[in-house]
């Protein structure tokens, strides 16, 4: 009986601690070292205004998920990694280049701005009409995270934040983390 009450009692402390270990948040670290390139760079004065699915705006969600194109200007790049963009891609990443990305977009009638999720990459924004939307971002500058893998959807962070994260990229530099991928590294 003591045997069984130890095995079941074993038994539950593992799986209590294999769940705890599942459900931890990506550290700043790990959401950092996503992206291949970081740029910072400002959204144009033509980029398509956005186009809100019918879905978020027949099915009056509390939250709504979608992707919405950009034109960007950049205007540097701040990290970058050996990537599996192609040549021609690369080759784009220069100051003054304009570039197509894609942001997802989390909206809700609890969001009264449009504005980036810091540490997340998402893009909250209010259920606006699509040019009000559009003309909010215009001509504003963001840190974006250029994914080389997937649908490529980029990140989208605050200018603001950039210091921070300069620093977190130093640290990742030259820490070596386990199960990380490798990170970009700042440019001079």
């Amino acid at each position: 009986m003591r045997t069984t009450k130890a095995c079941v009692f074993v038994l539950l402390a593992y799986l209590n601690s294999s769940t705890v270990n599942a459900m931890k948040p990506a550290t700043p670290q790990q959401m950092a070292c996503i992206p291949a390139v970081f740029v910072v760079a400002t959204v144009t004065q033509d980029s398509p205004s956005v186009s809100i699915p019918e879905h978020c705006k027949e099915s009056h969600r509390s939250f709504c998920f979608f992707r919405w194109s950009l034109t960007v200007k950049l205007d540097r790049v701040i990290a970058a990694r050996p990537s599996e963009f192609s040549p021609e891609e690369t080759s784009g990443f220069q100051s003054g280049s304009i570039l197509h990305v894609n942001v997802r977009v989390r909206a809700s009638d609890y969001y009264k701005d449009v504005a980036p999720e810091d540490w997340q990459g998402d893009l909250s924004s209010p259920f606006l009409s699509t040019d009000a939307l559009t003309s909010l971002l215009r001509n504003r500058r963001f840190i974006f995270g250029l994914l080389d893998f997937g649908d490529r959807t980029s990140q989208i962070w605050s200018e603001s934040l950039r210091g921070t994260l300069e620093k977190t990229l130093l640290e990742s530099a030259t820490r070596a983390l386990q199960n990380q991928p490798r990170c970009p590294r700042l440019m001079n």
